[in-house]
């Protein structure tokens, strides 16, 4: 199927579909959650496998504190499909995921309409993982809802040409650049990561942290 399709030229999702084994069905049963469902994301020749599939390779191989993220063009997460081919993929990043995605759909609901393309859901979906770590979540939902949905809208509003380097609307634009700049890339994600996590200490500056002992971790800094 892979060497011999002729017409259109296979997209990585399908490509990664065709592979079998126990991660491709991993990810197919993450593609089927609520939460993604819900979004305005097009599933388009398996648009959200494809996500699922970028999600659990940032979800294992990111080291957030030194925010190193993991390229996911169709060369790395095939590396990982047939890593995961015979045996079970990391069961503590499967739950990780799980328990994310579930948090995410009961607190956004409805207003999961707001992500109409995986350059956005993921950084966000980034930061939840990266706040549920380090910090008790369950006292900002509110404000997490309200942050993406205020950040979203500014990014999607911001031109991309044309502004004063002083503007306050510059992250903004410059997480819009790099959404489209080489957006599957590894210095992409943490340019992102970092514009999205540094307004939300920003938008939310008390947060109340799991561990006391550590005024700041490198994230912060």
């Amino acid at each position: 199927f892979l060497r011999l399709q002729e017409g259109m030229p296979l997209n990585t999702a399908e490509k990664l579909n065709a592979m079998k084994g126990k991660m491709r069905n991993a990810i197919l049963q993450l593609s089927h959650h609520p939460f993604i469902k819900k979004t305005k994301i097009e599933d388009h020749r398996f648009s959200h496998r494809l996500l699922a599939a970028q999600i659990f390779k940032l979800e294992k191989d990111s080291s957030f504190d030194a925010m190193n993220f993991p390229d996911i063009r169709f060369e790395n997460l095939k590396q990982m499909y047939e890593e995961y081919s015979f045996k079970d993929p990391p069961a503590q990043v499967l739950g990780n995921i799980k328990k994310y995605l579930n948090s995410l759909d009961k607190i956004f609901g409805d207003n999961a309409k707001i992500f109409r393309r995986r350059g956005d859901f993921i950084p966000v979906y980034l930061l939840y993982s990266y706040l549920d770590k380090k910090y008790v979540t369950s006292t900002i939902e509110r404000e997490f809802v309200d942050f993406v949905l205020q950040f979203l809208s500014k990014v999607e509003s911001v031109k991309t040409r044309d502004m004063p380097v002083g503007s306050v609307d510059l992250p903004y634009r410059e997480f819009k650049i790099w959404r489209s700049a080489g957006a599957l890339s590894s210095k992409s994600f943490r340019e992102r990561f970092k514009i999205i996590l540094a307004k939300f200490l920003e938008y939310v500056p008390d947060l109340q942290r799991k561990d006391p002992q550590r005024l700041f971790d490198e994230g912060q800094k």
